[in-house]
């Protein structure tokens, strides 16, 4: 009797909006770099249709999916198994559907920003400094990590709702030790706007909001955040654009300062994802080259 075919990665991205989605093009690249039978598929999930959509991937015999906007935080409560990444971080971005149907949770958006954020930029933030992240969302908690993981002694949180940025806040501090963040407790402050103004000069901005995802210019309150950044600092956007300039970008370099769109988070939090999924972890040009950004 000849060898049994491995059965196909069936991968895929849920979530609400998932159509702008570059994940299928690095996905099945890095499938066809491996020779691997499979495909990933984009699944438009409205929040109420959380359960029965995920039930409908273990029907179908999808292997693991990853997770977008809205359910980042929501898909925690149907895994059985979380990893210490998904554990700090307390949001799931990867899900690995085990052969027992049970589902394992994992978040590689901390990894991903850890990686770009080294390379965006040439600082040592080791040595301290002051951040601003805006928002509060599932992206922003896996940036707040990043942020303490980098080193920043100060991070300032600004979000348009009080309430959850407080929760996140709250949630980090539980959940620190030493062990986790060898860099020592740093002093994280939720911030209105006029507090972040009036503070004290941030050495980098991170924005994990959807502002400029659709092309809009970037609203005035945000402009002048940007300009309080001091000299030789780094604006990082976590959306990502078909050029690598959001709006945002070309508002923050136009300040003068160095930044970059979320396209190498893209590709490193996808990298872990997939071989988080099938053990194998593809080299940053092959998912770079299937998104346009070589």
């Amino acid at each position: 009797m000849g060898a049994r075919e491995p059965a196909p990665f069936l991968l895929g991205l849920i979530g609400h909006p998932v159509a702008h989605s570059l994940s299928p093009s690095m996905h099945r690249a890095a499938l066809a770099h491996y020779g691997l039978q499979g495909d990933y598929r984009l699944v438009d999930l409205f929040p109420g249709d959380l359960d029965a959509g995920i039930g409908s991937l273990i029907v179908q015999g999808f292997c693991g999916f990853n997770v977008t906007v809205p359910h980042k935080q929501a898909v925690m409560a149907l895994c059985s198994q979380l990893t210490e990444e998904a554990r700090l971080v307390k949001a799931v971005n990867s899900v690995r559907i085990e052969s027992d149907r049970t589902l394992t949770g994992h978040n590689t958006d901390l990894g991903g920003f850890q990686k770009a954020l080294t390379e965006a930029s040439s600082a040592n933030f080791a040595d301290g400094g002051k951040a601003l992240l805006l928002g509060a969302g599932g992206a922003a908690r896996a940036g707040l990590w990043g942020l303490a993981l980098s080193g920043f002694q100060e991070i300032g949180i600004v979000a348009r709702r009080t309430e959850p940025a407080q929760r996140m806040q709250e949630e980090f501090l539980d959940s620190f030790s030493s062990a986790s963040c060898p860099y020592g407790k740093p002093k994280i402050a939720v911030l209105d706007l006029s507090a972040a103004l009036g503070s004290e000069r941030p050495t980098v901005i991170v924005n994990s909001t959807p502002i400029g995802l659709s092309g809009e210019a970037p609203p005035q309150w945000l402009r002048r955040l940007i300009c309080q950044v001091v000299s030789g600092g780094l604006f990082f956007d976590m959306v990502y654009g078909a050029t690598g300039v959001t709006p945002c970008v070309q508002a923050a370099r136009e300040a003068g300062l160095t930044a970059t769109d979320g396209t190498g988070m893209l590709v490193e939090q996808a990298r872990l994802a997939f071989e988080f999924f099938t053990g194998k972890l593809p080299a940053v040009d092959v998912m770079r080259q299937a998104v346009g950004a070589l």
